[in-house]
């Protein structure tokens, strides 16, 4: 398959969009695959150099745009920042990746604190050919395990869980599920602004119920000391007006700074 691709397009493709002529030694998947034999064998390829494979695609995965420029000068991909209207480069705040474009299926956003269910109630509702995003399932992807509290996977699953989030936008088909904590209203509605009006679901489950569950689990005894509290900062969080949880907001940044 490789070098059945090279030979019907020898030439970089990204390269030739700058109006450069490249060889290229790469054959790349267009849709990330994320270790679905189907999109595997079957997704649609094209030819680029190594170089384009290893910085200008994966600065375009983890950014939403390709900062290439063109021969006159200005930036060739239209979702370039560059090449918007003034406002439209977003930052929505939180987790949430900035510059991330609406998909046009369907969307669940999966709310609540660990142990509150949630995985549960996707899998309740998911149906084949539907995707699934979830930090913790993105942990098992980048050679971590679930509920990992290492601090090198969290930063690859975040990294790889926002690669994902960007790659909704070419699905036509099926539906996504995107699960986060989002304790607060603000948090809820940053995602939905930037998902486009998902349907939220919010698990407000018991603190002591979630508690109760992460103990009686041994899949998640080394992770148990910091899923509780999460637990805690969740409920604390959720139960706060909106004025305080900014505060806390502001107190977690002046604290994040000084350590």
């Amino acid at each position: 398959m490789r070098l059945q691709q090279l030979a019907i397009e020898p030439l970089c493709r990204l390269c030739k969009r700058q109006g450069k002529v490249t060889p290229a030694n790469v054959v790349d998947h267009i849709e990330k695959h994320f270790g679905d034999p189907e999109k595997f064998w079957c997704g649609e390829l094209q030819s680029v150099c190594r170089n384009c494979h290893e910085v200008r695609k994966k600065f375009s995965e983890s950014r939403g745009y390709d900062r290439a420029i063109g021969t006159d000068g200005w930036p060739v991909d239209p979702n370039h920042p560059a090449n918007l209207p003034r406002g439209a480069f977003q930052r929505f705040g939180f987790s949430v990746p900035h510059h991330l474009r609406a998909p046009t299926i369907p969307v669940f956003l999966v709310c609540g604190p660990p142990a509150s269910g949630k995985t549960t109630w996707v899998n309740a509702h998911k149906r084949s050919g539907d995707t699934v995003i979830s930090l913790d399932d993105c942990k098992l992807a980048v050679g971590g395990r679930l509920w990992d509290t290492d601090r090198r996977i969290l930063r690859r699953a975040m990294a790889y869980r926002d690669s994902m989030l960007r790659g909704l936008v070419l699905k036509t088909k099926g539906r996504a599920f995107v699960v986060i904590g989002g304790p607060t209203q603000d948090e809820r509605d940053a995602w939905c602004r930037a998902l486009g009006s998902p349907t939220v679901v919010l698990l407000d489950t018991a603190a002591d119920v979630c508690i109760a569950r992460l103990h009686a689990d041994p899949a998640r005894a080394h992770a148990v000391a910091d899923l509780t509290n999460g637990v805690k900062r969740w409920h604390h969080l959720h139960s706060l007006p909106a004025r305080l949880v900014q505060l806390e907001r502001v107190k977690s940044s002046n604290d994040a700074m000084h350590c």
